[in-house]
């Protein structure tokens, strides 16, 4: 999982939270294994990284807990309690070795799924099938064969809370054009069967957002207009539940009932996008080159969420600044420790 999609980004987010742990547990294939216990009152934070070699761990106040220094790259769970590194190894939060996947390197993008004790990943065999794969970090491993045609399937989201998985695929231009055709799959956790199928014609690189319980799509579509809007889809029966012109969507927050956008060039805003009604918004200083420069994540232990922002303000962090914001529109200023 990762917090940054767009180059320009200096600093990259991802959620992360303490952890104890009582046992290692090697995650062979196909094997049960004794899993890693978790503390039941780890307190919440999210990982911010700084640049090389630095990692930081801070609580959803702001406050710094933890600077770790590595250069390899770290995948933590959706909860948080748990992370793991280039090598399958997986880690509590102090740094302390809990566990490994072994052959992890067969798995390329993998995911945590949303219960914090399964991986999910895309492999392809020499034939060129793919397969769903879930590895539960007690040991056990589920494949399910996917009729995933087109080019490079990726894993959008796994959740064990709702049963569903969301496979993007970009079937390729269309008559050599600037245009694409995309898929979402969703598919059940169950036994792998279909639940719905997504299909549209949109920009070659449109801006492709899903929720964590693969339920809502939002998706960039242009107008015959020429102008351009978000629209969020829902992918149990591929029905448009409302649209916003000229937004650029970065977020669903864990509840689904909040989206973090950026409009135009400096202004970013949470909304409820059932209704319309923003619930925070923000204007930065200068602009940004670029349609939208925001980014977010969200955590999904509490309704909070961290919001970026590109701005000019020679005060910022690497021409960022950064907002803790809750489901209720309060908002408070992050400031990483230099």
């Amino acid at each position: 999982m990762t917090f940054v999609r767009k180059h320009q980004v200096a600093a990259a987010l991802a959620i992360l939270l303490v952890a104890a742990a009582t046992a290692t547990a090697v995650v062979a294939r196909g094997h049960s294994l004794p899993s890693a216990q978790k503390s039941p009152n780890a307190p919440s934070l999210f990982m911010f990284r700084q640049p090389a070699p630095m990692i930081d761990f801070y609580t959803w106040d702001g406050k710094l807990v933890r600077r770790l220094m590595t250069s390899v790259g770290v995948l933590p769970t959706d909860d948080g309690h748990l992370y793991v590194d280039h090598d399958g190894r997986i880690f509590e939060t102090q740094g302390g070795q809990v566990g490994i996947v072994a052959d992890w390197n067969h798995l390329p993008y993998p995911l945590w799924a949303d219960d914090g004790a399964h991986i999910c990943g895309l492999t392809t065999d020499s034939n060129g099938m793919h397969s769903l794969e879930v590895v539960g970090t007690h040991g056990g491993v589920r494949r399910y064969s996917l009729n995933a045609v087109g080019q490079y399937p990726v894993l959008s989201a796994c959740s064990f809370r709702s049963g569903r998985v969301a496979i993007q695929t970009n079937l390729g231009r269309i008559s050599g054009g600037n245009e694409a055709s995309w898929v979402i799959e969703v598919l059940s956790l169950r036994d792998g069967t279909t639940i719905n199928t997504v299909t549209w014609t949109a920009e070659d690189r449109t801006n492709i957002l899903l929720s964590r319980d693969a339920r809502w799509l939002a998706r960039q579509i242009t107008r015959p207009t020429g102008r351009w809007v978000t629209e969020v889809v829902d992918l149990m029966d591929g029905s448009p539940k409302a649209s916003y012109e000229e937004v650029l969507a970065a977020a669903f927050s864990p509840d689904d009932r909040l989206l973090v956008v950026g409009v135009g060039s400096t202004e970013t805003r949470a909304l409820d996008w059932r209704t319309g009604t923003v619930v925070w918004s923000r204007t930065t200083h200068g602009t940004y080159s670029g349609l939208s420069g925001v980014e977010a994540i969200s955590d999904v232990a509490t309704d909070k969420l961290l919001v970026a922002q590109h701005t000019d303000n020679p005060n910022a962090f690497h021409t960022l600044e950064f907002w803790i914001v809750d489901g209720e529109g309060s908002a408070r200023p992050f400031y990483p420790v230099p």
